[in-house]
C-alpha cells in the first residue's frame, strides 16, 4: 500500500445480512478491490469496522462536521489529500464518514448532542513522527479544515 493513493469504504449494516448484498455490489464493482473485510458482526466487533489502531500512536487527529458536501468542499477534499496531493503528503489518513440514521434523530428529551443535521464527520490523521513531521501535519491539517 505504501505509496500508493488507495479509497476505504467502510461500512455497517444493522439490517438482514441478505439485504446488504445488493447494495454492497456496486461498490464492489466501482474499483478493484484491494481488501474486503465485510462480515457479518456482533456488537462486541464495532471497533473492527474502522480497523482504527488499538493501541496509543504519536498522531493528530482532527474533525470537523459538514452539512453538505458542497463542490468547492470536495475540490478541496480532492486537492489537499486526493491523488494529487503527492506521495509525501503527511497525512496517514483523510476519511469522510457519512453521518445519519439513528443519530440525525431528535432525542426524545432534551441532550447534549449537536449537529445532528450533518452530512458527514470529515476525519483526518497525521503521525507525529518528530518536530518536521509535526509541522508539516500541522501545515495539511490546517490547509484542509481551512480550504
Amino acid at each position: 500500500m505504501r505509496g500508493r493513493f488507495l479509497a476505504r469504504v467502510a461500512v455497517a449494516w444493522t439490517g438482514d445480512p441478505a439485504e446488504a448484498e445488493p447494495l454492497l455490489a456496486p461498490l464492489r464493482a466501482a474499483a478493484p478491490v484491494e481488501f474486503d473485510t465485510v462480515a457479518e458482526l456482533d456488537y462486541r466487533g464495532v471497533d473492527e469496522i474502522y480497523q482504527d489502531p488499538q493501541d496509543p500512536i504519536p498522531a493528530r487527529e482532527s474533525c470537523a462536521l459538514l452539512r453538505e458536501p458542497t463542490p468547492a468542499a470536495v475540490d478541496t477534499l480532492l486537492r489537499q489529500a486526493g491523488p494529487d496531493a503527492g506521495r509525501d503528503h503527511p497525512l496517514l489518513m483523510v476519511e469522510p464518514r457519512h453521518m445519519g440514521g439513528a443519530p440525525a434523530e431528535p432525542a426524545a428529551v432534551e441532550d447534549a448532542v449537536c449537529a445532528r443535521d450533518a452530512a458527514f464527520l470529515l476525519e483526518s490523521v497525521g503521525v507525529l513522527a518528530g518536530p518536521e513531521a509535526a509541522a508539516a501535519v500541522e501545515a495539511a491539517t490546517a490547509a484542509l479544515y481551512t480550504g
